[in-house]
């Protein structure tokens, strides 16, 4: 074959490279149509409540200063450290055909920013740090799993994940409770429940000069 054959040759075949890509692109854009989207993976962003305390003195040589900072949220407790889940409402049992999902309350998915936002700032309207805590000066972090039908009223709330300090464990269910009805489902959130995983992180601050 002459040069100048096989120069005709190659670019016949660069073109033909260039176009079978494009289809091949063209293809895979039209197949995403039919494909669901990726679930949205839950995070482990605590709603952080945190208090400003007096520095403590300096402990004796037989005295320990309390522990001031939250454990990480991926610190695992054994399961005998955890307080056993009880829900506040019984939901019943569940009817067939009935549309719910879980997800964390940190959720960045679209479909649930708007509505989780709402939800959150209604929570941290009626969350308090516990008296008695901040007396002892604890500090932790929990886990609460709650279940909203699409009205917006609270059908359970329980302990998942325990902070190891009652009235911290409480406190967090108790603006969760006080916290309801919460705004009904918007049009959108095609669901009859949704469960929802929320962290919470109690922090002291200590300030002054030691």
């Amino acid at each position: 074959m002459t040069e100048p054959g096989r120069a005709y040759e190659k670019a016949v075949n660069i073109g033909l490279a260039f176009v079978i890509s494009a289809w091949i692109h063209i293809l895979g854009l039209g197949l995403l149509r039919y494909f669901p989207p990726l679930p949205d993976l839950p995070t482990t962003v605590p709603v952080t409540l945190e208090i400003e305390s007096p520095v403590p003195p300096a402990p004796g040589p037989h005295e320990t200063r309390p522990e001031v900072q939250a454990a990480p949220a991926s610190a695992e407790r054994s399961a005998d450290s955890q307080a056993p889940a009880q829900p506040v409402a019984d939901s019943g049992r569940q009817a067939p055909n009935v549309l719910e999902d879980t997800i964390s309350l940190e959720s960045k998915a679209p479909q649930y920013v708007s509505y989780l936002g709402q939800v959150k700032a209604r929570i941290k309207q009626y969350w308090i740090f516990p008296p008695a805590a901040r007396q002892k000066q604890e500090a932790g972090q929990l886990t609460a799993f709650f279940t909203l039908d699409r009205g917006g009223s609270l059908l359970q709330v329980l302990v998942e994940k325990s902070s190891g300090r009652p009235h911290l464990d409480q406190a967090a269910l108790e603006a969760v409770r006080r916290a309801a009805p919460y705004p009904e489902f918007p049009r959108h959130i095609n669901l009859d429940r949704l469960n929802i995983r929320a962290h919470f992180d109690y922090r002291i601050r200590y300030i002054g000069v030691r």
